[in-house]
């Protein structure tokens, strides 16, 4: 009778111990989906790397997974597919393209890309694109938010600043939300507002165009300030930015600003930073 006793008892340890491991298991496979996200600076007027081209305009890639988006695809496709090429980077798959805005400076670009791109990868475009323009793009016109096929990814939809509309792109990572914006023609702040109201997550990094070239000192503090108040963990400004609105980000925030420019390469989720 003891014996049959303990052997019901070490059966009983032993199915305990398994459904721990396969908790413990479950835990790890829900962090594994969140893979570290890359994000590459293919196309800046700002230089990072002074052996890539620099052009008045903005495009990164970010791949998170298996997952590879481009955003935005600067000015012109030579200056892209060169600083492409010198990164020994590969355009040739891409699950998305997604754009922020209409302006030719991140829609120049994109006849350029390789055909299977041009034929094969979804386009998402702000609503308010012309209409020639979304036919020959083949584009998902956005509006409202809307996740990407990759849950990690979604736009924030259009955003108004007066006729023109403009989207930002955010991507879910284990250190927070971050937020890619092209140009932030409708305010950086009032992006930012957009993606608390959405997701009412953290957002650990806030990067690309601020639109601040023209702004007076006193309202890029102002805006600096609100971005901390709002919770950004990290900024890494650039393009349409201006030199004067980066430093003042740059005394802001100390060790959490990330310079930026061409060539930038920025690794998210426990990898290294390269600042």
């Amino acid at each position: 009778m003891k014996t049959r006793s303990f052997w019901r008892f070490g059966t009983l340890l032993r199915l305990t111990a398994a459904l721990v491991l396969l908790g413990g298991l479950s835990g790890i496979t829900a962090t594994a989906d969140l893979d570290q996200l890359t994000v590459t600076v293919l196309y800046d007027n700002i230089p990072f790397d002074n052996s890539l081209k620099t052009h008045w305009g903005f495009s990164c890639l970010l791949e998170k997974g298996s997952t590879r988006i481009l955003f935005d695809t600067g000015a012109n496709s030579d200056t892209l597919l060169s600083n492409v090429k010198a990164l020994k980077l590969d355009l040739a798959r891409l699950d998305a393209v997604v754009f922020s805005h209409v302006h030719a400076d991140h829609t120049g670009g994109y006849g350029g890309l390789p055909p299977r791109v041009l034929t094969e990868s979804p386009v998402y475009v702000p609503q308010s694109f012309p209409a020639d323009l979304k036919q020959q793009l083949r584009a998902i016109e956005v509006h409202d938010t809307m996740v990407l096929p990759d849950g990690d990814f979604r736009t924030t939809g259009e955003l108004p600043d007066g006729p023109l509309t403009e989207q930002a792109l955010i991507v879910k990572t284990r250190r927070g939300l971050v937020v890619l914006t092209g140009c932030a023609h409708p305010g950086i702040v009032n992006i930012v507002r957009r993606v608390k109201e959405i997701s009412g997550e953290k957002i650990y990094l806030v990067m690309g165009g601020f639109h601040l070239l023209q702004t007076p000192s006193g309202e890029v503090e102002k805006i600096t300030k609100e971005l901390r108040a709002l919770g950004v963990e990290r900024v890494s400004p650039s393009h349409c930015t201006g030199e004067a609105a980066i430093e003042m980000f740059k005394r802001e925030y100390g060790t959490d600003f990330v310079a930026n420019g061409v060539g930038k390469v920025i690794h998210v989720d426990g990898g290294p930073e390269s600042d």
